[in-house]
């Protein structure tokens, strides 16, 4: 007989499994919880949905107040007063403003990378800039107009952010420009009437000129 040799399986153990304990809670609902930058999105997005009305109202308020007191036909018969050449200069100069006003808003949005049509851009601008111009605050005011108008082309807070800054600054640039043109230009006479200086008021003139 051949003897016979046995093999010997090693045993097969069953592996124990652990119940993990429920989650607390607190937890879960930390979970379900939205992040804090989904919510400030959340709170922005109602904000500009809410802050341009409420301007709106107040520039309404505002031009009531200061102008309820006028008389139509005390006002018509001033400006006839002008001839209507002075009020049609008046009006082309108002409209090339506006017009270089959306020249610099169109370059502030490139700046910043966003891409907003031309037509949007220019009623972008005049919004901005005439309802800022006559509430005041013209950096928050107009800020929240183009945050609120720029939303429907993708621009975000930031791009409107830096185009509102580059817009700021171009004003504080030509007024520079413009107030040291008017100091070194004036004549002798002319900065009598002030108190400054002729000396001075040059030196300052040229000094906004070379910062501009």
């Amino acid at each position: 007989r051949r003897p016979t040799h046995r093999r010997h399986r090693p045993a097969v153990t069953t592996p124990q499994i652990t119940r993990s304990s429920p989650p607390d809670p607190a937890h879960v609902e930390l979970g379900k919880a939205p992040p804090a930058s989904h919510r400030l999105a959340r709170w922005l997005h109602w904000a500009l949905r809410i802050v341009p009305p409420v301007m709106l109202v107040a520039a309404v308020w505002v031009l009531w107040r200061e102008f309820h007191k006028l008389s139509i036909s005390a006002v018509s018969a001033a400006m006839a007063g002008w001839g209507a050449q002075s009020i049609a200069l008046a009006v082309a100069l108002a409209v090339v403003s506006f017009l270089l006003m959306g020249a610099i808003e169109w370059v502030g949005l490139r700046w910043t990378g966003a891409r907003v049509p031309l037509g949007a851009n220019q009623a972008g601008s005049f919004l901005a800039n005439a309802i800022a111009n006559a509430i005041g605050a013209n950096l928050l005011i107009s800020g929240a107009i183009r945050a609120r108008f720029y939303q429907r082309y993708g621009v975000s807070l930031t791009q409107v952010a830096g185009a509102t800054l580059f817009a700021a600054m171009a004003f504080g640039v030509g007024l520079a420009a413009l107030s040291g043109a008017g100091l070194v230009l004036a004549s002798h006479a002319e900065l009598a009437r002030t108190a400054i200086p002729p000396i001075v008021a040059r030196a300052l003139g040229w000094t906004l000129l070379a910062a501009a």
